[in-house]
């Protein structure tokens, strides 16, 4: 409940102010496009439930059977299925490796996915299935990969708290989106750069994907590239809230009303955009 307070104070107490990059009031007609590319055969889609509160064995059917990770729902999805999977409030922290650096742990999209979305601020058990209920406020479903102790072994810091990664296949109908939610805790100070250069850049967000990516209504808060002490690692880190590097296009990242507040890196703190790739963010219009 503190993490969800702190969260709801920072984005709500600075409404109006010019830290944030929120509230679009239009897209272009080539962002429409984009966002709004997934199916509309709802009768074709596969739903997935996912509540923290969830009792195990679940199989994410319904609210009653929901899975309790974010993990099982990813690996429920198959890859060529258009899937909706719905996420209730809660702090959702990304499972670490089996073995090896425990900083290597991320929600990680299958590059393969064609048609997926995950949708936080749902009620979850026992509630219905509207984000726009009372209580289905965006910042009370979190992705947090700050650091914790599990059983008395502590766990680093995720690199990247959501990675859409590269590989699969180069496809302009791919399209994968991160809504309605908050990230948080993303700290990439691998300063060794075991993970390669992106050890030092994209704690909340990393994108690398080949896809079409969407990310609506997210609020990126409290991430770093870098180390914390000196902001200097043996390569600049970049992007501490989301960092983007998808190539040539028909790859885009497109950004609706999202608050990127609060990050760390020597380059583009909140956001930093690599080589030729096309992103489109929508910004408010001047009072």
């Amino acid at each position: 409940m503190k993490l969800f307070a702190l969260l709801a104070k920072v984005l709500y107490s600075s409404i109006g102010k010019t830290p944030m990059i929120p509230l679009a009031s239009r897209l272009s007609p080539l962002a429409t496009a984009v966002a709004f590319a997934f199916t509309g055969n709802a009768a074709a889609q596969t739903i997935i439930r996912v509540d923290d509160d969830a009792p195990p064995g679940g199989n994410g059917v319904s609210w009653s059977t929901a899975f309790s990770s974010i993990e099982a729902a990813f690996n429920a999805v198959v890859p060529a299925a258009p899937t909706v999977i719905l996420v209730a409030h809660g702090v959702y922290r990304p499972e670490p490796p089996a073995s090896g650096n425990s900083q290597e742990r991320s929600f990680t999209y299958d590059p393969n996915w064609t048609d997926v979305r995950v949708i936080g601020g749902y009620l979850g058990i026992p509630g219905g299935e509207d984000p726009n209920m009372p209580d289905g406020s965006p910042v009370r479903t979190v992705f947090d990969g700050s650091d914790y102790v599990d059983m008395g072994s502590p766990i680093d810091a995720a690199l990247h708290v959501v990675t859409f990664p590269t590989g699969g296949t180069m496809a302009s109908n791919f399209n994968v989106s991160l809504e309605r939610v908050a990230v948080t805790g993303g700290r990439a100070d691998d300063d060794q750069l075991l993970s390669g250069a992106d050890g030092v850049a994209g704690g909340g967000i990393l994108i690398r994907s080949r896809s079409q990516v969407l990310l609506d209504t997210v609020t990126v808060i409290d991430n770093w590239a870098g180390l914390e002490s000196s902001m200097t690692g043996v390569e600049t880190s970049r992007g501490g809230g989301i960092f983007i590097s998808q190539g040539q296009a028909p790859r885009s990242t497109v950004m609706r009303e999202c608050t990127i507040r609060g990050n760390h890196a020597e380059l583009g703190a909140g956001i930093y955009h690599q080589a030729v790739s096309y992103t489109h963010l929508t910004l408010p219009t001047t009072p």
